[in-house]
């Protein structure tokens, strides 16, 4: 059945001879089995490639997306590593001066630090991560940077926290070192020494006796400055030391000034190192003007040479 023959009759219009032609049914069926194989073939190709493109553009923009990912990345660790490296130097400093204070302070270990340190990833060539269509980025990236920039929160509230320690220390460092007697009440260019703490032959009497601070010749009204920051607690006369001007600077110390001209605060005053206090005279029993000086520590008295360092 399938050796049939089916004419074909081609009738260009009515003024030219048709045309007929014979072909076999068989090679007809054929032909159209080979025309309906090459449209699902044509169809089959056009989809694979248009899937093809989708995925392909799929692929790009996650791989845009993570390497800008990358870049952000590795901007924020050089700002973490810029910020750790600060951290350590401070840490350093602020630990010689908890050396030097004798505190002790709460960092972590040079060990510990020093773990939290490693190298800078190169974002342009990295290949850690390669996408396999629209899957979600991975965050081992982020979460190594979260876990850095939380240790160096740690770190910065550990040295935050014993810079506190320091400024406190060194603030009642500051306030008892200015309340420390520790210049000379009359300039060296002004005054001199006529007469040292310890033995000596008392000049009215002409025996050996105890001098329990020392004596400062100077012109009758030279300036007199307190040795350290204080309060005025006595203005008063003796007989034998004169005009007498008493300090007290807590802590045990206090600072005696005789033989005074006049008073340049009154009782109850707050003076400050440097501050004008009294000025040179010659009442009581005096061989001439001059400063009588006196530090005592706990009601003891000492050595004023030893509490004079300029």
């Amino acid at each position: 059945m399938l050796h049939r023959h089916i004419t074909l009759i081609v009738i260009p219009d009515a003024k030219h001879v048709f045309k007929k032609f014979s072909v076999s049914q068989r090679l007809l069926l054929g032909g159209a089995a080979m025309a309906i194989m090459v449209l699902l073939f044509s169809g089959y190709s056009l989809v694979e490639n248009f899937k093809l493109r989708y995925q392909i553009s799929g692929l790009s923009s996650v791989e845009e997306e993570n390497q800008a990912l990358r870049v952000e990345n590795a901007r924020v660790e050089i700002a973490a590593q810029k910020m750790r490296e600060r951290l350590v130097s401070l840490e350093a400093t602020t630990t010689k001066l908890s050396v030097i204070a004798g505190i002790r302070n709460s960092f972590t270990s040079r060990q510990d630090l020093e773990r939290g340190v490693g190298d800078i990833p190169d974002a342009e060539n990295s290949d850690d991560f390669v996408p396999h269509g629209r899957t979600q980025l991975p965050n081992n990236e982020s979460a190594t940077l979260r876990g850095e920039m939380e240790e160096l929160e740690q770190q910065s509230s550990e040295i935050e926290e014993s810079l506190k320690d320091l400024e406190s220390h060194y603030a009642d460092q500051e306030d008892a070192l200015a309340r420390t007697p520790s210049i000379r009440p009359v300039a060296t260019s002004i005054g001199y020494n006529s007469s040292s703490f310890g033995w000596r032959v008392d000049p009215f009497t002409r025996k050996k006796s105890f001098h329990h601070g020392i004596d400062i010749s100077a012109l009758p009204g030279t300036k007199v400055i307190a040795p350290a920051d204080g309060t005025v607690t006595k203005v008063y006369s003796d007989r034998r030391g004169g005009r007498i001007l008493e300090l007290s600077h807590g802590d045990g110390f206090k600072t005696v000034f005789g033989h005074l001209q006049d008073y340049n605060v009154r009782r109850g005053d707050k003076v400050k190192r440097g501050d004008v206090i009294a000025y040179v005279g010659n009442s009581g029993r005096s061989t001439g003007p001059h400063l009588h000086y006196e530090v005592q520590v706990d009601g003891k008295r000492m050595n004023p040479k030893w509490f004079i360092l300029d």
